[in-house]
């Protein structure tokens, strides 16, 4: 196995780029920016930088424009990027026999229940969610081999994390009072779990959709989660509830995405841990 990781300087990209090095697998780094192999620029065209992947046996796409906001006030800009540059990516490794995988996103869900399994009825809320489903439907309808991994919010226990738990602990820190929705399901998941999960299944020859996120003791509510948070910090007090539809943003958030993993923890006998696993890495007493 040879994987090329697109977006290799980002969040997702660092860590898998770290653990294909930990597990000696052979990678190639493409990015637009930073210290890469190949440079891929997502306006330019694919057929020299995916030549140059050659001997891949699979590329994970992690780059996209994620901004769930942005996506709703530039829907044009960031379709172009999300959706139409990211299909034409998946052709020129299709036409290389070099296996897509596309890192989407719990988003593409409706959100009024949670517990999604992986073939249940994709209806996204939000223009980024639909982005997300436009892509996995090129994928699904044109029957070459791929892999889909879903995900929810990713964290790290690194201090360089800009996850919303970090943003969160660092409210708290700063004595500002902190808003969180009682009715809003967040599953957050360690990405350098999300990196080692990618690994087995392209490992295990896995195709289709996956979902990696964390058992149900994994799942909170923003506002429990806040709470655990504010908790180490005896600032229980800064925690202000509310409701989704209180929170300022521009395109309102689906409620409960969360995704059951069965179907990752039946190929490959393993699950991403729970946030509680790494609280005390996150925030020591």
């Amino acid at each position: 196995m040879k994987v090329a990781v697109i977006g290799a300087n980002g969040f997702l990209g660092r860590a898998l780029t770290a653990t294909l090095a930990r597990e000696g697998i052979p990678a190639i780094r493409a990015s637009h920016h930073g210290a890469a192999d190949i440079p891929l620029d997502f306006e330019k065209p694919f057929d020299g930088p995916v030549a140059d992947m050659a001997g891949a046996s699979h590329a994970v796409i992690c780059s996209a424009i994620s901004n769930i906001d942005r996506c709703f006030e530039h829907p044009a800009e960031t379709g172009r990027f999300n959706v139409a540059r990211t299909q034409a990516l998946i052709a020129a490794l299709h036409a290389r026999d070099i296996v897509p995988v596309f890192c989407s996103s719990d988003v593409v869900f409706r959100g009024d229940r949670g517990a999604y399994g992986e073939y249940e009825a994709r209806e996204p809320t939000t223009v980024y969610g639909q982005q997300k489903r436009a892509v996995e439907d090129y994928l699904l309808a044109g029957a070459r081999p791929h892999l889909i991994v879903r995900l929810s919010k990713l964290y790290s226990t690194d201090e360089t994390d800009t996850s919303p738990i970090r943003q969160t602990i660092a409210r708290l820190r700063s004595g500002q009072r902190v808003l969180a929705a009682t009715d809003a399901m967040i599953c957050p998941t360690n990405v350098m779990d999300i990196a080692q999960g990618i690994v087995r299944l392209m490992a295990g020859g896995a195709a289709g959709p996956f979902h990696m996120g964390p058992p149900r003791d994994g799942w909170y509510t923003r506002y429990t989660l806040a709470m655990t948070l504010a908790a180490r910090l005896n600032a229980e007090n800064l925690v202000d509830a509310c409701l989704s539809a209180d929170l300022p943003v521009k395109d309102p958030r689906p409620r409960d995405c969360s995704l059951l993993n069965d179907r990752l923890r039946a190929q490959t006998g393993w699950q991403p841990r729970p946030f509680s696993a790494d609280l005390d890495t996150v925030m020591p007493r």
